[in-house]
């Protein structure tokens, strides 16, 4: 009888039925979405990870990493991959104002971008771009480097212009937070991805690794891997450094070895060729005066013999004049002399000139030779000049060529010395070993679903006490307008237990129908 009247109950103020009904599914349905949202946040995340398989590790070197240490880190016990990555921040043309873009080399098996359209890069001045900044009136534009950037950076690239091929996502960035800079306004605007061609450089700037273990992300199991592979991935990373480190000295120090000992055998042959040369020159110098002298000693005795010949001459024709005269007078005084005395004073003056003549004969003879002499003397001086000019010209050149030389081993010295100091002012390599922790995207996702989590901790509770109070008023009103049926039901003999079971049922069939659409409804929703 009390089950037909209470379902009779429920068929006439089914509108009531119905009211705590919904609001009991309301506030139910409110919960268990709220608790179930950050579970299905999680859940998607972390099926989007695994299929982009984003790092578990990002390695950073000052110094950077090579090939060999990225095979190195690869083979350590619990790592599935490993990847050496090249970035930089750089400044690209964007209008007047020039904009801060982060570039990536393409990865293949760490942090693997989603394609969204049009293709992936096949040459290297080709890149794919940010989807959430570019559009796709974007493909075919090309990204230019500004002239802005030092020279480190410029250099770091093999082209100024790549073009854009298609847009993606990266796991990288999973928010539209792209960081920060320390170049323009201090904000990168977006990135890019181009193929490790696209750079000019075979050092890679970080390493991506990640675990061969798969654990739910944000979960203490994952945590828990984390930290026990941190220190044998700290290990391999100090140690790539140490090696990347050692090697760069190594390399500095026989580069610096080989200059020094071309300098010290630069600097020997120097001094050799200096002292030969210049042995040389002068032997050349001694000799040229030491002929100086000869010729000038020469000259003096010819000119001195030619000046005692030409007063012999002189005194010669003098002589051969006054007997030239007394013939003359003789011959006019002929008539006055015997024929004896004649013949006797003409012989004498004959012999006389004859010897005179004889001796000026013997002086223009002496002339003669002395002016031969004096054409030899010109030409040994001639001769002399000639030598003195190439003395002189071999001294000058020697002078330069020396001095250049001289001027190139100070130059090599002050490089060598330049080069110890800065082999001496190379810093052992600092090295940072990060998780996903330091992933804005990833630690802000975590936040956001935390949160959701915990406003399913106080949110529901304003519709639970809704819709007890709705429960509670219409079930008060309801044993109101019921007082009467109440009554007649305990004089028929009901007891109170049996009464109330009836509006038990009433409120509880609706609280747990409510609760069931509330639950299955939202959790499948």
């Amino acid at each position: 009888m009390l089950t037909k009247i209470t379902l009779r109950e429920i068929k006439n103020s089914l509108g009531r039925y119905l009211a705590i009904l919904i609001i009991v599914a309301l506030g139910v349905g409110l919960f268990a979405g709220l608790k179930v949202t950050r579970d299905a946040m999680v859940d998607t995340l972390d099926e989007y990870l695994a299929e982009r398989n984003l790092y578990d590790f990002q390695l950073i070197s000052t110094l950077g990493y090579e090939a060999a240490d990225v095979e190195h880190i690869s083979s350590l016990d619990n790592v599935s991959a490993a990847e050496g990555s090249i970035s930089y921040d750089v400044l690209c043309n964007a209008g007047e104002m020039d904009q801060v873009l982060k570039a990536y080399s393409i990865t293949e098996s760490v942090n693997k971008v989603k394609l969204l359209e049009g293709r992936m890069p096949e040459a290297s001045d080709e890149c794919v771009a940010d989807g959430r900044v570019y559009s796709k009136e974007d493909i075919g534009k090309a990204i230019e480097l500004s002239a802005d950037n030092s020279k480190d950076t410029l250099d770091a690239f093999a082209h100024r212009k790549y073009t854009i091929t298609g847009l993606v996502y990266s796991p990288l960035y999973l928010n539209y937070e792209r960081g920060s800079t320390s170049l323009g306004n201090g904000i990168i605007e977006a990135y890019f991805y181009i193929l490790p061609e696209g750079f000019d450089s075979d050092i890679y700037t970080e390493i991506y690794l990640t675990l061969d273990k798969n654990e739910h992300i944000y979960s203490d199991e994952y945590e828990n891997r984390i930290t026990k592979a941190d220190a044998a991935v700290t290990a391999a990373a100090e140690a790539a450094s140490q090696r990347r480190y050692d090697e760069i000295k190594k390399e500095a120090d026989d580069k610096i070895k080989d200059a020094q000992e071309k300098y010290d055998d630069g600097y020997s042959s120097y001094l050799k060729e200096k002292s030969d040369a210049y042995s040389k020159l002068d032997t050349s110098y001694d000799k040229l005066t030491s002929g100086q002298r000869k010729i000038d000693s020469s000259e003096k005795k010819l000119n001195k013999t030619i000046s005692e010949l030409n007063s012999s001459k002189k005194q010669l024709d003098a002589g051969i004049a006054q007997i030239d005269q007394k013939l003359s007078q003789l011959e006019a005084g002929k008539e006055y002399m015997s024929d004896e005395e004649y013949q006797a004073s003409k012989q004498q003056l004959d012999n006389k000139k004859s010897e005179l003549t004889a001796s000026l004969a013997k002086v223009n003879s002496g002339l003669k030779q002395a002016k031969s002499g004096k054409a030899k003397l010109e030409k040994e001086k001639q001769t002399l000049a000639d030598g003195w000019s190439e003395y002189r010209k071999g001294k000058s050149e020697a002078d330069s060529s020396f001095a250049d030389a001289e001027k190139k081993l100070e130059d090599a010295k002050a490089k060598i010395d330049d080069g110890k100091k800065d082999i001496a002012d190379i810093k052992k390599p600092e090295t940072f070993v990060f998780t996903r922790d330091i992933n804005t995207g990833y630690v802000g996702f975590e936040n956001d679903a935390n949160i959701v989590n915990e406003v399913a901790k106080v949110f529901p509770v304003f519709f639970f006490l809704v819709a007890a109070l709705v429960c509670i008023t219409t079930m008060t009103r309801m044993v109101n307008e019921q007082r009467t049926q109440i009554g007649v039901l305990k004089a028929l003999g009901y007891s109170s237990r049996s009464v109330i079971s009836g509006y038990l049922f009433y409120s509880g069939s609706a609280g747990f129908l409510g609760t069931l659409i509330g639950y299955f409804s939202c959790c499948i929703i």
